[in-house]
């Protein structure tokens, strides 16, 4: 009774319903019927060759595989199995081959059993005479007994014949034969053995031979005796033995050689015929071809010529038939190379051809452009007045003279303009700024007068200079600034000569200019665009065979622009970009300091 619920509660309790058993199934508790029969578990695993059972003891369904319901009754497919879950499986075949190669495996259904039967067919290699090979089902092929050679007789040679598939005994004389000749050659017979020979006839009929049997050589020889006819004269012939018919009369000896320069005769007492060379009569007296000489064979052949080659390939070798003697004549042409810049070539008696001395080319006048002319065979010497020139124009135009070198030129007269921005003319010889006070009135540098009047450290006043009184405006980079510690450089005999005590600074156009005071070098150098960062990096290149580049870069030290610092470089440098030689030249940089000078 739940007080909680307000009502009498009836639950149900299995256990007080259970018999115990599993296999009847798990007997339930209805609330209004009361206890109620389980359902028993399922029986089949749908798997056709198990036998399903309920174990009572164990509480569980077991499914007992049977191999029996999947039998085939085929053996040689192997026996079948039941699997408990994939049923009937087909079984694993017996193995039928047995490993052995001359047996023929197969698998008797009908006697239920893998058969091996030995084949001696799969043995046969094919040869008679090693005998029939044979299968043995454990050992697998095993050879055959070869068939029996010695047939007892030992002059024969026993052997078997592979192609007719038979034992041959073939005879050998030799082995019958008893080392001699003279008995006769004995034979082998294949039924009887050795059997003697038949000794050769030696007697010939001829009384003048000698009979006999040779056993060394194993033959009969019959051999001539020449002395048993001789009636010992020489020059009527030798008789002679002839193996067919006896003593026969000799031919006399020939006399004659049929040579012209032989004195030819028989002589008795020394049993020989003579042929005695005179090589005078072979003499043609001319020396070029060598010393006849008289041959006893050849007759007169000859002589070997005197040797010309003396081994010079350059001297014209000759024989001289009026002197009677060689000479070698050295000739020039055969050594020159056709080229006319490495000096003529000669021909040496000993060494053969020698190399030439070149012509001297160097004239030692350094303004002059020498070289040597192949094309017209001479050494020119081209005067090069750009080598001469200083760069400065106040001093006039230098030129080159062949002779000479270098020579000044002439000044031209002062006032010349010789720089367009700033305006500069020539004053003794230098490139200056032009300015009031400088004895010249220079219309186009805005000069009206020269009065001689002294302002701020120049010459002229202000009406004359064309100016407002206070010197009109004021741009930091221009000026004149005096260089510390001075730079003064020279090299190439002079032509590169640097000399600096002070810059003028000037911008124009956009473009900042660098004037050298008192000059005239490093040149005019320029920035363009001119810069505004308190920098400055101006250069100039002059060029030539090896450019001379000149720069100054560097930078203000105070806002005012009174003062900078900076490198003045100068460089020679070829036209690949690399330091070039000129006359002792050296690449130099110099560190300076510049002071802006009071007014400037």
């Amino acid at each position: 009774c739940s007080d909680q619920l307000a009502m009498v509660l009836h639950t149900p309790t299995p256990a007080r319903c259970t018999d115990g058993l599993f296999c009847n199934g798990a007997e339930v508790c209805h609330p209004a019927d009361g206890c109620q029969p389980g359902v028993p578990p399922t029986m089949s695993d749908g798997v056709g060759c198990t036998t399903d059972s309920c174990n009572e003891d164990l509480d569980f369904i077991e499914h007992t595989p049977d191999h029996a319901a999947c039998d085939d009754d085929l053996f040689c497919n192997g026996p079948e199995v039941c699997h408990p879950i994939d049923g009937c499986q087909a079984g694993e075949p017996p193995e039928v081959n047995d490993g052995i190669g001359c047996t023929v495996d197969s698998c008797s259904e009908v006697e239920g059993a893998v058969i091996h039967r030995p084949e001696d067919a799969n043995c046969d290699d094919g040869q008679f005479c090693n005998g029939p090979e044979v299968c043995d089902p454990q050992n697998d092929c095993q050879p055959g007994r070869a068939p029996e050679l010695n047939d007892g007789i030992d002059c024969t040679d026993d052997s078997c014949d592979e192609v007719a598939d038979r034992v041959v005994h073939e005879p050998q004389r030799d082995r019958c034969d008893d080392g001699l000749f003279c008995n006769g050659r004995e034979i082998c017979s294949a039924e009887n053995g050795c059997i003697p020979g038949t000794a050769p006839t030696i007697d010939d009929g001829i009384d003048c031979t000698v009979d006999d049997c040779d056993e060394e050589r194993d033959r009969v020889t019959h051999l001539v005796n020449h002395d048993a006819c001789d009636d010992n004269t020489f020059c009527n012939g030798r008789e002679l033995c002839d193996a067919g018919a006896g003593c026969v009369n000799g031919a006399p000896p020939r006399v004659n050689d049929g040579i012209d320069c032989t004195d030819d005769r028989c002589d008795e007492d020394l049993n020989q015929v003579l042929h005695t060379p005179r090589a005078a009569l072979c003499d043609d007296t001319l020396f070029c071809n060598g010393v006849e000489i008289c041959d006893g064979a050849q007759g007169c052949l000859a002589g070997p010529r005197p040797e010309l080659d003396d081994g010079v390939p350059c001297t014209v070798d000759r024989c001289d038939e009026v002197e009677d003697r060689i000479t070698h004549t050295p000739d020039d042409g055969q050594c020159s190379d056709g080229v006319f810049c490495n000096g003529a070539e000669v021909c040496d008696l000993v060494d053969d051809c020698q190399d030439g001395v070149p012509p001297v080319i160097d004239d030692g006048v350094r303004c002059t452009r020498d070289d040597c002319d192949e094309a017209n065979d001479r050494v020119t010497h081209l005067p090069n007045d750009a080598l001469c020139n200083n760069g400065a124009l106040c001093d006039g135009e230098e030129a080159c003279d062949i002779n000479r070198g270098c020579i000044p030129g002439e000044a031209p007269a002062d006032g010349r303009v010789c720089r367009a921005d700033p305006r500069s003319i020539c004053l003794e010889e230098q490139c200056d700024l032009s300015r009031c006070g400088d004895g010249f009135i220079d219309v186009n540098a805005g000069e009206e007068c020269e009065d001689g009047n002294v302002v701020d450290g120049d010459g002229c006043s202000a009406e004359c200079r064309n100016e407002p009184p206070d010197g009109g405006g004021g741009d930091p980079y221009e000026g004149t600034f005096d260089v510390a510690p001075a730079v003064r450089y020279s090299c190439a005999f002079g032509n590169v000569n640097v000399s600096v005590t002070r810059f003028r600074f000037v911008r124009s156009n956009g473009v900042l200019q660098v004037f050298t005071e008192p000059g005239p070098s490093p040149p005019l150098m320029e920035q363009d665009p001119a810069p505004d960062d308190g920098t400055f990096n101006v250069s100039r290149t002059l060029r030539g065979g090896c450019d001379e580049v000149y720069r100054l870069r560097g930078q203000f030290d105070d806002p005012e622009h009174h003062q900078w610092s900076g490198i003045l470089s100068i460089a020679f440098i070829d036209n690949d970009g690399f330091s070039c030689f000129l006359s002792g030249c050296q690449n130099r940089s110099y560190r300076v300091t510049g002071t802006r000078r009071d007014g400037n």
